[in-house]
């Protein structure tokens, strides 16, 4: 299928986009480029997912891997939907600083530090789940442009959203926006402290033993294992000793 460049407002067939993004599997490098470049002039919304995974998870090892995630960086910004933001900020800290420049400059076309955020917090496509990953992803993006460094959101998302909440200009959609993204904030925030290192492989162990227990067979389940669980969420595991002081014992 050939597609020209003569009218780039002209928009992408559903068949066309499609091809396209086929084509970012390819094996040759410039047809990648190319697909990357024309649905990023074309403005294809339906591509932002596939550019955003060229752009995270093209492999390195691919002759001229940096030039295909260069150009997948350019295509979500002229694309501009704020899906591809995400993507944007974890390629500001890509090994190749052709593709740095490329994230840097695709995110400025999106709005200041000021407004970007602002945007994420008011678009009516993204849920409220893709606008605090969205936002957490912002929290730690900093690129240099024009000799200065840009930050997107100052401090973190839960004390930039605070801020929002109690500034009296603000208005009061973009408020209830900020606030329920504090209480998504919170309810994460719980959900990593439960699930901490280690404590998929504890809660498993347990389950084991119980399970024995209750086959009727003579194993005694420890009573440390049945402890509440909020007292061992808090707790500090000490790491096991290794073995290998065991085994390259000198006899």
């Amino acid at each position: 299928m050939q597609i020209t460049d003569s009218d780039p407002k002209k928009p992408l067939s559903t068949a066309e986009t499609l091809a396209l993004i086929k084509q970012l599997k390819t094996e040759y490098w410039h047809i990648r480029a190319f697909a990357a470049g024309t649905l990023g002039l074309k403005r294809a919304v339906r591509a932002v997912g596939p550019l955003s995974s060229v752009l995270l998870y093209e492999s390195r090892h691919l002759h001229m891997s940096h030039r295909v995630r260069s150009a997948a960086a350019k295509a979500l910004g002229r694309i501009g939907d704020l899906e591809g933001v995400a993507a944007l900020c974890a390629a500001l800290s890509d090994e190749n600083v052709v593709v740095r420049i490329a994230a840097g400059q695709a995110l400025e076309q999106f709005g200041t530090s000021d407004i970007l955020p602002l945007r994420i917090l008011s678009a009516p496509t993204l849920t409220l789940s893709q606008k605090l990953d969205t936002l957490q992803a912002l929290a730690g993006a900093t690129h240099r442009t024009s000799g200065h460094f840009v930050r997107y959101v100052g401090g973190n998302v839960q004390t930039f959203c605070e801020h929002l909440c109690q500034k009296p200009e603000l208005a009061e959609a973009l408020k209830r926006e900020a606030a329920a993204a504090l209480v998504e904030l919170r309810n994460r925030t719980d959900a990593k402290v439960l699930l901490r290192a280690g404590m998929r492989e504890e809660v498993g162990e347990k389950d084991e033993l119980l399970r024995a227990a209750s086959s009727g067979s003579n194993t005694t389940v420890p009573g440390e294992l049945l402890r509440p669980a909020e007292t061992s969420v808090g707790e500090i595991h000490p790491e096991k000793p290794s073995l290998l002081p065991r085994i390259f014992k000198r006899k």
